[in-house]
């Protein structure tokens, strides 16, 4: 695992990545830096937030009276590494939650963490997305989801394959 996500968890206080100039590079960790990028570009570089506290990444911004904003909790060594905790787009129905996905997909992968997991999905728009995407809800009517792809990694390791664990469940 990368030493700096372990790193992470040494910030239990308040840490901003803010400078008078802007986003600190130096200081910032970089695997984070495309979620940053996707969220200046949705508010069109008006972010007013980004920092680290408690192992949870913290973005806001905003645009023309809408925000945008990302709690992002990050848990290096656990079973869900990336847990998308809330999240809002200024600009909706543009593909910007899949490629938030996509982009935490990626930092798990290179990082070794554990899945990545959407927190408490409850609006019709979430419901929707998670639905053509093919997540799966941990336990029904939680509003926990992670994706299928997860689940066949999980049993993957325990040795049964995806169909069958589906007759299992239909038995």
């Amino acid at each position: 695992m990368n030493k700096r996500i372990e790193k992470l968890q040494d910030y239990s206080v308040y840490f901003d990545f803010f400078d008078r100039n802007g986003i600190n590079s130096k200081i910032f960790p970089q695997e984070f830096f495309p979620i940053i990028a996707l969220f200046a570009e949705d508010c069109r570089y008006k972010l007013k937030e980004c920092y680290l506290h408690m192992s949870r990444l913290f973005i806001s911004g905003g645009y023309k009276g809408k925000t945008c904003s990302l709690m992002l909790r990050i848990n290096p060594g656990e079973e869900y590494g990336l847990v998308i905790a809330s999240v809002q787009f200024v600009h909706q129905r543009k593909g910007y939650f899949t490629r938030l996905v996509a982009i935490l997909e990626d930092i798990r992968k290179a990082n070794s963490l554990g899945a990545v997991m959407i927190e408490s999905v409850i609006s019709p728009k979430m419901k929707n997305w998670v639905k053509k995407y093919g997540w799966i809800e941990m336990i029904p009517k939680s509003g926990n989801y992670i994706s299928k792809e997860t689940i066949k990694r999980a049993y993957k390791k325990i040795g049964i394959t995806w169909k069958e664990s589906m007759l299992k469940l239909h038995m």
